[in-house]
């Protein structure tokens, strides 16, 4: 199995990215630490996405997947809008894993944004140096990001943890509507991948910690996961464990397990997709 969705991370480089987050992951997290968490759970290996958004935490990322064969691919964090951006991609391009760059629009940029000239030429650099886009949106962002797809024809793309919808929204409300038309649109482009992940949009993340009892809930968990199954299918969709910040409402195991009972029933090529092949492809390792 490999888990497409891990971070690790040295706090004091952290800066702003990770302010406030509690104390239990307030701390400098490493590779034996993940596998520490992860129990009995088998690993073929470990994506390592990003978590800081400095030059240092990026360099220290590259060196920590060169260090552990563990880690199969590692992702940075870049700014769309940097006008250095290729030089920084040929830069870690020299690193042996180094499989893309992460586009954080939660938070920062505007619904609109990803059809904008600066984004569509930033996923046409991206293509062009044959590596990933793994992008942090929120549902607003999804039709945005469609049109500029169909602009940007054979770009790997990656939505990351199903868009971040709102957990709280039940199935027949606009905002599972508008998420639900957003993947449908995403999943038209053949480049794009999804992440069978969940992690809770920044406005909400407080009160579920509170609560502990979203991603223990079966019913719930599965009423997204299929449905970005059923539009992207099995050879384009991902597991990820989103540690360690899944950790703070259950174990590793448990998040596991969770995922696997809300994705059943699936046949045995679908689950090896799922839980590897996807991952090996999109991410060549």
């Amino acid at each position: 199995m490999i888990d497409s969705h891990c971070h690790v991370w040295r706090v004091d480089l952290l800066r702003a990215a990770w302010r406030g987050a509690p104390a239990k992951i307030r701390k400098t997290l490493r590779i034996r630490d993940l596998l520490s968490a992860t129990g009995d759970v088998q690993l073929t290996g470990i994506v390592l996405v990003e978590a800081g958004t400095s030059d240092e935490d990026n360099r220290w990322l590259t060196n920590v997947a060169s260090r552990n064969p563990q880690v199969l691919g590692f992702v940075t964090f870049a700014d769309p809008l940097d006008h250095r951006l290729e030089k920084r991609l040929d830069r870690w391009r020299a690193a042996s894993k180094f499989r893309g760059v992460r586009f954080r629009l939660e938070g920062i940029h505007d619904a609109d944004f990803p059809a904008t000239p600066r984004f569509t030429d930033a996923l046409r650099l991206i293509r062009d140096k044959r590596l990933v886009a793994e992008l942090l949106i929120e549902p607003r962002h999804m039709r945005s990001l469609s049109r500029a797809l169909d602009k940007v024809h054979g770009v790997k793309t990656v939505v990351d943890h199903l868009a971040k919808p709102s957990l709280g929204a039940g199935i027949n409300t606009r905002a599972r509507n508008v998420w639900e038309e957003g993947m449908r649109a995403l999943a038209e482009s053949p480049s794009t991948f999804c992440k069978l992940s969940l992690s809770l949009p920044a406005n909400e993340f407080a009160k579920q910690l509170s609560t502990g009892t979203r991603f223990s809930d079966v019913g719930l968990v599965g009423s997204y996961t299929r449905f970005a199954l059923t539009e992207f299918g099995a050879s384009r969709s991902c597991w990820g464990s989103d540690w360690p910040l899944s950790s703070l409402f259950a174990p590793y195991e448990a998040v596991l397990q969770v995922a696997r009972a809300a994705l059943h029933p699936l046949n045995a090529r679908d689950a090896a997709a799922v839980f590897h092949d996807t991952a090996a492809d999109l991410y060549s390792i």
